[in-house]
């Protein structure tokens, strides 16, 4: 019998031990995957008169993948746990009431980054891929669209034959380009924004720069838990070309002064009276690196600005915001 991918399914679960999976947790809306065993082909080079390669072995074993997902306001706090790897405790906002903030900002020092189980069902069977680390995140919003998530993972091995869990799907609408307003002011550990109003299109890319091939002679083909090294975040906005957008340029691109950058989608779903469902994407120390208007034909003039995040040691470079009714928190301790 041939499948297609109408009746797939992708879940997701934290682990605690490396090399050993879990049940999914989350049933994720995704329109995509590729999740693949990856193994080193050893060829023989040894002369022997033979016309081609005398012999292949299968050497070390890891994975890679990649999906892509729709954010609904209720489906991605797990996955920007794992990819930023530190979670504070959720906050009640305000108090007595079934609103909680969790911000979530990228782990230094000793602390590593979580990994998590990927469970694929493709119908002959269901994968599961183990031990998985978020290597990048991309999410991207255009005017024509959902808010689109897409992250890229490094893993230890495949298997089959398990089972999924009975999960539910979100309920709420994913986030859309009309939710999202942009803000930008003066780098600052408590900035003051002015709205970009002129904003087409937005894209926040996360890279952990993960370690690959941590093979050691352990008697295994598996990896070693690897993880991230220097970490970067940056923002691509394209905005219309005017005289805001100009003298944006000319004060944080040309001068070179740092720049606060705040993205926030604030849903329709309502948690409470008063409160709805948001996602905050905010860097206070950053600084522009390309902002470029350039003419293309007759079009209207556009440009595109690109924000990178700095660590200045006083600030986090980084921090997202994800504000739902869940009182727990996503990570594990």
């Amino acid at each position: 019998m041939n499948y297609s991918g109408t009746d797939t399914a992708l879940q997701i679960g934290q682990e605690t031990t490396w090399g050993t999976s879990v049940a999914g947790v989350t049933a994720l809306e995704f329109t995509s995957e590729n999740f693949k065993h990856v193994p080193s082909m050893i060829e023989s080079g040894a002369l022997v008169g033979a016309v081609t390669t005398h012999g292949i072995t299968s050497g070390n074993i890891k994975t890679e993948g990649d999906f892509t997902i729709e954010v609904n306001p209720d489906n991605i706090g797990l996955l920007l746990g794992l990819t930023l790897g530190v979670e504070a405790a959720p906050a009640e906002v305000p108090t007595d009431t079934d609103v909680y903030d969790h911000a979530f900002t990228a782990c230094s020092g000793s602390t590593a980054l979580p990994f998590f189980t990927a469970l694929v069902d493709r119908k002959a069977d269901v994968f599961t891929y183990t031990s998985n680390k978020i290597d990048s995140m991309v999410l991207e919003s255009t005017p024509d669209g959902y808010l689109m998530g897409t992250f890229t993972t490094k893993g230890q091995k495949e298997e089959i034959g398990d089972s999924l869990e009975v999960l539910t799907y979100s309920t709420k609408r994913p986030f859309v380009f009309k939710d999202l307003t942009i803000g930008y002011g003066a780098g600052a550990t408590t900035p003051s924004y002015s709205t970009l109003s002129q904003a087409t299109s937005f894209t926040f890319t996360y890279n952990n720069a993960l370690e690959d091939d941590l093979f050691t002679a352990d008697g295994t083909a598996y990896q070693q838990e690897i993880d991230r090294q220097k970490r970067e975040m940056t923002a691509d906005v394209e905005v219309l070309y005017d005289a805001t957008t100009n003298t944006l340029r000319e004060d944080y691109y040309k001068v070179g002064d740092p720049i606060a950058l705040k993205a926030e989608f604030v849903s329709t779903d309502v948690i409470e009276t008063g409160y709805y469902y948001t996602l905050t994407i905010e860097m206070v120390q950053a600084y522009v690196t390309v902002a470029d208007p350039v003419i293309g034909g007759p079009d209207r003039l556009r440009q595109t600005i690109t924000v990178k995040a700095i660590d200045n040691a006083v600030d986090e470079p980084i921090t997202i915001t994800l504000r739902d009714a869940q009182a727990t928190a996503y990570l594990a301790s």
